[in-house]
């Protein structure tokens, strides 16, 4: 009984730690992904405006187009609702022929208005596109100019690096042969204070 108490005890103290850190590593590891934001360059915004500006245009002169055909329409049904009513057939021709002339007049009238405005809406967007796309040239120049003088940053901070690197090695070889010339002066120095000794010595023999 104990064997088995002892055993189950064992097998929570190891399991337990095991699901919670399962559990941690689970919560740890869902990590949102950066969301990556780019900022339009200034040809977009401008063509999107440009863009925006024309359909704009032409979805209003479309709508006022369709606003006055139906007007037109339902000034031509009423018109032959009434000439129906006229007692003789020529006067109702007549009406039904005047309804219809004056429909056609104003159908003529409102495609001539949307047409100038569609027209106006086209060649403003090709003026507007024009000068988004100088802006673009501008952009282009100025990242060109900026992509230059980094190189030219780059190369000017190299040289300086280089140039820098052969002084110092130009100075450290100066000064190993200054060394080692001042080694041979130490060491003729040397000999001929040992030269001069020794003949004393002798001399003093």
């Amino acid at each position: 009984m104990k064997t088995k108490l002892i055993t189950t005890l064992f097998a929570t103290a190891i399991l337990v730690p095991m699901f919670a850190s399962a559990q941690a590593t689970t919560t740890t590891g869902t990590t949102t992904p950066p969301v990556i934001v780019s900022t339009p360059s200034t040809f977009t915004v401008c063509s999107q405006t440009t863009i925006e500006k024309r359909d704009t245009a032409i979805s209003v002169a479309r709508t006022a187009y369709n606003t006055s055909t139906q007007s037109a329409l339902t000034a031509r049904k009423e018109a032959f609702k009434q000439a129906e009513a006229l007692a003789t057939s020529t006067d109702k021709i007549a009406a039904k022929k005047v309804a219809i002339d004056i429909y056609r007049a104003a159908q003529k009238a409102s495609q001539m208005t949307y047409s100038t405005a569609r027209k106006l809406a086209w060649s403003t967007y090709e003026t507007d596109i024009k000068a988004c796309r100088n802006l673009r040239k501008v952009e282009n120049d100025k990242e060109i100019s900026n992509k230059k003088m980094e190189h030219e940053k780059f190369v000017s901070e190299r040289k300086m690096e280089n140039d820098k690197r052969k002084e110092m090695r130009k100075s450290e070889m100066e000064k190993i042969k200054e060394d080692k010339k001042e080694m041979k002066e130490v060491k003729k120095a040397t000999h001929t204070t040992n030269s001069t000794s020794t003949e004393k010595s002798e001399g003093t023999h």
